[in-house]
């Protein structure tokens, strides 16, 4: 075994050791900062549609009563008008109501970027609809 005497240095490297890799091109280091941009827009816009959507629907069948005899906490009670439906999910149909037998239809669309979100309510005729039910697509 050698051993070092007093006196006597080991041997140091001039300067430390330095990868030898491929350096990564601005050019590739931009692009991946805008595809995860896009990513993550993406995300928020698809993330938000489907929020509100979710929302609207949970916020509607809780206007809808209940009929179910088996339950004795089912509360039996009006209908939520045509206005006060468009009040709870905050905004208004795609288009005017379609009228279907005896019943009227009316489409409410959350867009993303990728898929659409689709809520359709039937509503009874007359002079002030109220809501029957709802679909969801």
């Amino acid at each position: 075994m050698a051993t070092v005497n007093e006196g006597e240095t080991t041997p140091q490297p001039s300067s430390p050791p330095t990868k030898t890799g491929a350096k990564v091109s601005p050019a590739r280091n931009a692009l991946g900062v805008v595809l995860l941009l896009v990513a993550g827009t993406i995300c928020v816009l698809e993330f938000s549609a489907n929020f509100g959507f979710n929302r609207a629907v949970k916020a509607i069948e809780a206007k809808i009563p209940k009929d179910d005899a088996s339950d004795p906490t089912s509360q039996l009670g009006e209908l939520p008008s045509r206005e006060e439906v468009e009040r709870i999910i905050g905004r208004s149909p795609d288009g005017a109501l379609v009228k279907e037998g005896s019943e009227s239809k009316a489409t409410y669309t959350w867009k993303g970027l990728l898929r659409k979100f689709v809520l359709t309510a039937y509503y009874s005729n007359g002079m002030n609809p109220s809501l029957i039910r709802i679909t969801t697509n």
